[in-house]
């Protein structure tokens, strides 16, 4: 009970020492659940009409998730509006915050067009452009992460940030292919996917940098809140270890997706043809003859 209470006290210590930016991880992975969710119901209930969505209505509210997305980044926008004051005026640390809140009131910008635009008929943007404006956000956000960690002594934050641009170009990519191709189902569960590895990455990013705990062997904090390696050797393990944290990240993602998926078709009691019935057919004598595979003919549309 002893060694119990200690590990749940190492942990609760672990999670008061996390920047608030890691606590985002929770809300970015709901939302890729939910989207996933929503595109394989989607998607299984009819494959030919599927269309992928931005967002998806709730069944209370329908716009519900872009308020509530609106709601996380304005909370988001004044917590940094409040954190660049306490800053050095004209210091790269507060330029480098201006450039994280232009990022944050961009994507609350892009929100409310989106907003405007499936709420009201002032306007009429196509569904494509949706993607394209959270393709021109994730791309904005993939360059602020890269250049802001560009520091050379900056060894692990560097790293870890350069694989969060990474995620966040994987989103974009994924935004700007279903601008082209909205009835691709792949590309929206990979949307989706590229939303839940930036969430764990935030995470393990927040651990690995700002938790003792968990940082590479012969690394440590210093006052100033970089995290430094002792030797050489540590430093490349240290790099090696977040390269590996990242395939596994990107395998944990196949394999809750492919899963969530699996469990979404199995609790829906969808079946892999889509609708079409097996009809039996029988000869003269009343014996079977073969098995025709046969779509009914009427097309029901769903629309999510």
């Amino acid at each position: 009970r002893e060694r119990e209470r200690e590990r749940r006290s190492s942990f609760s210590m672990a999670m008061a020492s996390l920047p608030l930016y890691a606590y985002a991880s929770f809300p970015l992975i709901l939302l890729s659940f939910w989207h996933a969710i929503c595109s394989s119901r989607s998607y299984l209930r009819s494959p030919s009409l599927f269309h992928a969505r931005s967002w998806h209505p709730f069944s209370l509210l329908r716009h519900g998730e872009l308020y509530t997305e609106i709601l996380f980044f304005v909370s988001a926008s004044i917590y940094q509006a409040i954190a660049i004051s306490s800053l050095p005026s004209g210091s790269i640390s507060q330029i480098y915050a201006y450039q994280y809140l232009f990022l944050l009131s961009f994507f609350t910008f892009c929100l409310f067009l989106t907003l405007i635009s499936e709420s009201s008929f002032s306007l009429p943007l196509p569904q494509a452009a949706n993607f394209f404006f959270l393709a021109m956000a994730f791309a904005l956000e993939s360059f602020v992460l890269y250049r802001s960690a560009s520091d050379p002594q900056l060894l692990l934050e560097r790293e870890s940030f350069h694989i969060l641009s990474t995620f966040a170009l994987f989103s974009s990519i994924a935004s700007f292919l279903l601008c082209w191709r909205p009835h691709s189902f792949l590309v929206s569960m990979s949307f989706s996917a590229s939303i839940f590895l930036q969430g764990t990455w935030l995470l393990q990013l927040g651990f690995s940098l700002f938790s003792e705990r968990f940082l590479p062997q012969g690394c440590h904090r210093l006052s100033s809140g970089i995290t430094q390696c002792d030797i050489e050797a540590a430093k490349d393990r240290a790099v090696a270890l977040m390269d590996l944290l990242f395939l596994f990240h990107v395998g944990f993602a196949v394999f809750v997706f492919v899963v969530l998926f699996g469990f979404v078709s199995r609790s829906g009691g969808y079946r892999r043809n889509g609708g079409y019935e097996g009809m039996e057919l029988t000869t003269g004598n009343g014996e079977s003859d073969h098995l025709l595979q046969m779509k009914p003919s009427t097309t029901k549309v769903v629309i999510d």
